[in-house]
């Protein structure tokens, strides 16, 4: 008789989620996942191939419930402003993931950078102002505009510095602001 399998990969990713949380991705090992699970590691490596794609799958399932939170908000109709505002507002409401993705070292920040991107890429060719752009300008864009969020993200994230949401939309609006849009 076939055993039944008793522990999802959902179940798994729900615990290193939670390690997350309490320790960053640093915690995530294959130990801390079992030991917050009461399983051993057997479970994890049946649902994984390794360590590298349980966190990969963490990342993605993370930028996925980020995205439909967050980053879809459209608070100015502008997708570059916004996507500004919504990484400051993740920042503001949830202080810990914010910090454990986005500042700690954790060999992922490419990933998150081209998930990112790829979001502002879409939201921007659904746009009047941004849909002539050239990849290389908008690429650009990207990059002051993610600079400037995370800044202010960080600072805000850390009690450094206080402002509203007014200041933030137009320090925002400052750091591309080099560029002319129709």
């Amino acid at each position: 008789m076939v055993r039944r399998k008793v522990y999802t990969k959902d179940q798994i990713l729900k615990a290193s989620y939670n390690i997350i949380l309490r320790e960053g991705f640093s915690g995530i090992t294959a130990r801390n996942v079992a030991d917050k699970m009461g399983i051993s590691t057997q479970p994890i490596y049946l649902e994984f191939k390794n360590m590298e794609d349980l966190k990969v799958s963490l990342l993605l399932q993370i930028y996925g419930e980020l995205e439909n939170h967050y980053y879809s908000r459209q608070a100015t109709g502008d997708p570059v402003i916004d996507m500004g505002l919504n990484v400051v507002e993740l920042a503001k409401k949830d202080r810990r993931l914010f910090m454990y993705l986005y500042i700690d070292s954790h060999g992922y920040g490419d990933m998150l950078r081209k998930l990112s991107y790829e979001k502002l890429e879409k939201q921007t060719q659904l746009s009047e102002k941004y849909q002539e752009l050239s990849e290389e300008i908008l690429a650009d864009i990207y990059e002051k505009i993610w600079i400037t969020a995370a800044g202010i993200a960080t600072l805000l994230a850390t009690d450094a510095i206080m402002m509203t949401d007014q200041e933030i939309s137009e320090a925002l609006k400052e750091s591309i602001q080099k560029y002319s849009f129709s």
